[in-house]
Order: C-alpha cells, then sequence, then structure tokens
C-alpha cells in the first residue's frame, strides 16, 4: 500500500563473496530458477559492474530481483530506497553511519518519484543526490514501470548519473486485454459488466465522492462492493484491502490510492 508520508526506508542485503559469475547460483539458491527474465540478467550485470544504470519493467517484471542479487553475490551492502515503508532519510545517526558502510549498490525503487512529474514522495526522494557525496564510486540503479522520455531524463539527471543510460523491458503483456467503451450511462454499463464478467474487480474513480457513490449504488444491485481513498484511516483501508484479497468483497471502488502492493491472484 501507499504510505502518506514522504519517508524512505533503506533495507540492506548483507553480500556473499563472489562476482558477477555467481548470479545463476544466487538465483538457483533463493528463488530456485534457472534463468533470468528478459533484460534482468543486463540489469544486473550493469549494476555489477558498477555503471548507473535506469531500468524500465513493468509491474511485476521482477525489478526486485535486479538488486537483490548483486546484494547477494558481490560483496557488501546494497541500500534500497523505496517510498512504500517510512524512515527518514536525512538523519545525522544515517549519514555519519553509511560513510563507514562497505557498500556496493544504491538501489532506487519508484525512481519516477524523484521527476517534477512524479508523486509525493519527490521531496524526500531529491535528497538522494546528497547520499551519492557519502558513496562515492557506488553506482545507482533506478527502477520504475512509468517514465515518460522526460521522466527518465529527470531521473538520471537527479541522480548525477555518469552517463544517460536505460535498459527497457517489454511492457507487452499478453495476458491482459484491453477494451474501451465509449457511453452516455456509465452507470448502467458498469452494471452491465459486473453482471456478466465474473470475478473480483477493482472501478476506479477520480473522486473521493465518488468512491462511496458508485460503491453503494453497487450495492443495491446486490454485488459485494466497498470504498477506498486515501482520506480514510489506515486501520480502515487496512481492512478494506484484506476484505478484498480475500474474496469477502468483489468490488473495490477506488481512487488511485489503491493498488500499490496488492498481490492477489
Amino acid at each position: 500500500m501507499k504510505n502518506s508520508s514522504n519517508r524512505l526506508i533503506f533495507p540492506t542485503f548483507v553480500c556473499m563473496e563472489g562476482s558477477a559469475d555467481k548470479i545463476f547460483e544466487v538465483l538457483k539458491r533463493y528463488w530456485g530458477f534457472t534463468e533470468f527474465r528478459p533484460v534482468q540478467e543486463r540489469i544486473i550485470r550493469s549494476a555489477m559492474a558498477g555503471r548507473d544504470t535506469l531500468a524500465l519493467m513493468p509491474t511485476g517484471g521482477g525489478k526486485s530481483l535486479t538488486y537483490q542479487v548483486p546484494g547477494l553475490a558481490q560483496p557488501g551492502l546494497c541500500i534500497v530506497v523505496t517510498p512504500l515503508i517510512a524512515l527518514m532519510l536525512a538523519t545525522e545517526a544515517f549519514r555519519l553511519r553509511v560513510e563507514r558502510m562497505k557498500v556496493s549498490l544504491l538501489a532506487v525503487d519508484e525512481a519516477h518519484c524523484i521527476s517534477q512529474w512524479g508523486y509525493d514522495f519527490r521531496p524526500s526522494y531529491l535528497r538522494i543526490a546528497e547520499l551519492r557525496e557519502k558513496l562515492p564510486g557506488v553506482p545507482v540503479l533506478a527502477l520504475t514501470a512509468s517514465a515518460t522520455k522526460l521522466v527518465a531524463e529527470d531521473i538520471m539527471r537527479h541522480l548525477r548519473f555518469a552517463e544517460p543510460h536505460i535498459l527497457r523491458s517489454s511492457f507487452a503483456r499478453p495476458n491482459l486485454s484491453y477494451s474501451v467503451r465509449r457511453t452516455d450511462d456509465k452507470h448502467g454499463q458498469l452494471l452491465r459488466l459486473v453482471q456478466n464478467v465474473p470475478g473480483s474487480g477493482i472501478v476506479y474513480v477520480r473522486t473521493r465522492e465518488g468512491t462511496a457513490q458508485v460503491a453503494d449504488l453497487l450495492r443495491r444491485q446486490g454485488v459485494t462492493a466497498a470504498a477506498y481513498h486515501g482520506g480514510m484511516g489506515h486501520a480502515e483501508r487496512s481492512l478494506r484491502q484484506e476484505e478484498w484479497v480475500a474474496g469477502r468483497t468483489r468490488v473495490m471502488v477506488a481512487t488511485n490510492a489503491f493498488g500499490m502492493g496488492i498481490d492477489k491472484p
């Protein structure tokens, strides 16, 4: 789930002795796979070669593996910056400690947050460049699933890449289909879809008020539905998410505050 604060977490991975040649051994030992997905290996080898790298991969494409494997296959620590869990980047204790760490890689997840076109986490993400000053010679691996050409350039500039370097994975998702329907009766069209298409669903609306209105409409038609938006308390949002993941709520009507970190078959 998206955290409402602008704060960051720095988990560290203790690394094994070895080199880039150990990446398949690590993959097999910790994940049980013998091959990487397309582009994953190129991203990993680029980072382990000490090159600043911007990786563009779709959601679910295995971005986390591209910093976890280097973290386990080479000496030193991998520092991961993510907006999802809170820990203040600028504390003096951390700034003093990081200078004494043997850091081999700085991974920046959800890197689009650093861009001027990014999200509410931008103020904290802009301070990552200060961290680079404490870690001379340590490469940056920036990862995102959403970056236009302008955003990609902005990310590399703010993170002070030594040179532009982007590796892209295909965003083609053969397991997904898309359809666009134009209608003057959105609610009627929604009800027909819900009544004729089995399974769980998410209905995205623009406003917080709209989540309650549409959820109420669906409930009146016998559909188990709940509203979700960023103005709700943490406990209430967590409960509603759990109800939807467990299948007790069929349809979640939400603003774009819902979706990050969701794992539902």
